[in-house]
């Protein structure tokens, strides 16, 4: 993990590029605390080898477990994906190469869901930004931030 510890994030548009290689599974985490499994106290945005399958709870774009993405968005193995990141109070969207894919409210899920034992309507409304390897290889790039 590499988590930016030097300023903690409630309301704002994330930007970044990455690019995947084979059998990747990464992610980027949001609004996680400063210890214990970023996925766990904060929210994941899924990152993973997965061009051409169908969009699901564990692809490319979707808030891991909880919400999968409208579309695969994904672009080839070895290419660079752009992805944006808004998080405005319990609002959650996430454009993937300029495709929306995830529009949703965290405070209609009032109930735990998937391996996650916190309701996302619970989950801190502030906190870092962890960047996931999981063993596999990512590559980041041109990581801005702008508050909201």
């Amino acid at each position: 993990w590499y988590r930016y510890e030097a300023q903690q994030f409630d309301n704002f548009i994330l930007r970044l590029e990455f690019k995947i290689a084979k059998d990747t599974n990464s992610g980027v985490c949001l609004r996680t605390l400063k210890t214990g499994a970023p996925p766990f106290t904060g929210f994941e945005v899924q990152i993973c080898d997965d061009l051409g399958k169908q969009p699901g709870k564990h692809s490319t774009g979707a808030i891991y477990d909880v919400v999968a993405p409208s579309c695969n968005a994904s672009k080839p193995i070895g290419e660079w994906n752009e992805m944006e990141i808004t998080c405005d109070g319990e609002l959650v969207k996430v454009v993937l190469n300029g495709m929306q894919v995830i529009d949703t409210d965290f405070a209609k899920f009032t109930a735990p869901i998937g391996k996650f034992e916190t309701p996302y309507a619970e989950l801190p409304k502030t906190g870092y930004i962890a960047l996931q390897d999981h063993w596999t290889p990512i590559w980041y790039r041109n990581i801005r931030i702008k508050p909201l």
